[in-house]
């Protein structure tokens, strides 16, 4: 009887276990495919232009679950933009170290230029929101913004300056105005790429074409 009682008892906390395990799942794919469906509308519609209802719909999913979640759309904004955060811009740190010689800054110019690119080719969704966070005044994920993308202005305004010390680039030059010249330079290429495949058929989904493009940044940014 106590064999019987025993083997009941350890059936249920089992299925029980299942059970948790299952919702557990359940509720992380929800999640996830609502921060998903989020990235593709404030990508191509931004904040304002994006309603809860949007969301809802283009997942696939109970409008209710947003504020369960996230707490509204604001809140599932500013988790669009920690993923990003989390999951991009902390390369920044690792590639942004100071280079020993002209070799070694070349080198790590090219791996950030090539991350950046990676970042638009790979989610296009992703580069856009960064894209639109860097035109506006005022955002919701302001301070998460601070933390993580205009961090790397200073990540790379230290980084042409340890490079000015070895003589790599001229002792005239503002690192921290490089460092803006430099990131700009590589955004607007990512914007203009869509309009430059339609009128010259270059993109640079295309190896040649992004080689070239990294090949061209990293000269000019090292003959100054």
């Amino acid at each position: 009887m106590k064999k019987s009682v025993s083997k009941s008892t350890h059936l249920k906390k089992k299925t029980a276990s299942k059970r948790a395990s299952s919702n557990s799942t359940n509720e992380n794919g929800t999640r996830l495919a609502l921060i998903k469906a989020a990235k593709v509308l404030f990508a191509k519609q931004g904040l304002r232009g994006t309603s809860i209802r949007d969301i809802a719909q283009y997942a696939g999913i109970n409008s209710s679950m947003i504020s369960y979640y996230f707490g509204g759309k604001e809140g599932l904004y500013k988790e669009c933009l920690q993923e990003i955060n989390e999951t991009r811009f902390s390369m920044a740190s690792d590639i942004l170290s100071p280079p020993k010689d002209e070799a070694e800054y070349r080198v790590r110019l090219k791996m950030f230029i090539e991350n950046m690119f990676s970042l638009f080719l790979e989610d296009r969704y992703t580069g856009l929101i960064i894209m639109r966070e860097f035109d506006r005044a005022k955002s919701p994920a302001g301070p998460i913004f601070k933390s993580g993308f205009l961090k790397v202005f200073e990540l790379l305004g230290n980084f042409f300056a340890s490079a000015q010390k070895k003589k790599f680039i001229g002792a005239h030059h503002d690192p921290l105005l490089l460092a803006s010249v430099f990131f700009g330079t590589i955004t607007m290429q990512m914007r203009m790429d869509h309009i430059i495949q339609k009128n010259h058929g270059r993109s640079l989904k295309d190896v040649k074409t992004r080689e070239k493009a990294e090949e061209q940044l990293i000269e000019f940014f090292t003959k100054l």
